[in-house]
């Protein structure tokens, strides 16, 4: 085992009303270095939470939880890349790390998505009425 992932906590986030999930590894206690954050993952969660509008609110929201609060806003993005673009896991993490505010979800920066459920969006889904 890794000695830096010994802390390693997974979280399932799930998205009900459309039946999606992704899960997330975090090691809140995992040193990052580099030229963006400094620090161990949870300081670097916080200003990637921080970054982000509303982030003082989706914290006290989850009782100041850091990892869960990431997972979920993680979880978000994840999403909406997926709704909007069709890509496998590597195109998601490769996309989120591109993104403004956001470190590459691959386990450089102590978490990693490690799943997503695909999005199929079907026309028969839609309901259309007359009024």
């Amino acid at each position: 085992m890794n000695w830096r992932w010994q802390m390693l906590k997974v979280y399932k986030v799930i998205y009900p009303t459309e039946f999606w999930e992704c899960q997330v590894e975090i090691n809140e206690d995992f040193i990052v270095s580099g030229p963006a954050w400094e620090g161990n993952c949870k300081s670097a969660m916080e200003g990637m939470i921080a970054f982000w509008m509303g982030g003082n609110e989706r914290l006290a929201e989850n009782e100041g939880n850091v990892s869960k609060t990431f997972a979920q806003q993680l979880a978000r993005e994840a999403y909406m890349i997926l709704v909007e673009r069709d890509l496998t896991l590597y195109g998601v993490i490769e996309e989120i790390g591109s993104r403004e505010g956001w470190g590459k979800p691959d386990g450089s920066l102590g978490y990693k998505l490690i799943y997503v459920d695909d999005v199929e969006i079907r026309h028969k889904d839609f309901e259309v009425e007359e009024i």
